[in-house]
């Protein structure tokens, strides 16, 4: 996880740096984007399943399940005249319940946040297709979800509209971070991917 942490900062410093002395030279400004959006995260359903199979290994009869895979995201950044940005990434987050016959029920969530890089092209044109890289640690809270692990996500999308105040985007990416489902006494805790394939629609500001 630290190592992660580093590497992550290093590039997004030696970037930084990089395009800051590219907007001296050519006399351009920052940029400053706010991304807000909805993303369907694939991996909410892989994670309800882990839940309950482990639910059913000790011992417990789940007799009704929720999840809900759409979250919210805030990914704002800076964009520096080279077409590179920085910036900080929040959500997907997720919501799963999971009713124990006899018991309350279970509610989970996860709030991942992390860092990321990004390159867009085209960027003074309306339509800017872009990529961008970084990682993420998933918060965690439940009575049977355990710390997460930083992982890599990465994305690819287009921005549209980028000319005009209020912009508008659409992505597709993967994300590998992961978290710890409890697997009862004497069991090894089982490891999942809480987001994986994902897709988003979004507002830029």
């Amino acid at each position: 996880m630290k190592t992660n942490r580093i590497i992550s900062g290093a590039l997004a410093a030696l970037t930084g740096l990089a395009c800051l002395a590219l907007a001296q030279g050519a006399g351009s400004s920052l940029k400053f984007k706010v991304p807000v959006g909805l993303t369907y995260a694939n991996g909410a359903y892989d994670l309800n399943d882990k839940l309950k199979e482990s639910l059913h290994e000790q011992g417990y009869a789940v007799t009704d399940d929720f999840v809900w895979p759409v979250g919210l995201t805030l990914n704002p950044r800076v964009e520096f005249p080279c077409g590179f940005g920085v910036g900080a990434a929040f959500g997907p987050t997720e919501f799963i319940e999971v009713k124990r016959e006899g018991c309350d029920d279970d509610l989970s969530y996860i709030l991942p946040v992390g860092a990321y890089l990004q390159y867009s092209l085209r960027r003074d044109r309306d339509v800017s297709p872009y990529v961008r890289v970084g990682f993420r640690y998933p918060f965690t809270g439940g009575d049977f979800l355990k710390d997460g692990t930083v992982g890599p996500f990465g994305a690819v999308g287009v921005e549209f509209l980028r000319q005009k105040r209020i912009a508008f985007g659409v992505e597709v990416g993967y994300d590998a971070s992961e978290v710890k489902v409890t697997a009862g006494a004497g069991r090894a805790d089982k490891k999942i991917k809480p987001i994986g394939f994902n897709a988003s629609l979004f507002v830029l500001f």
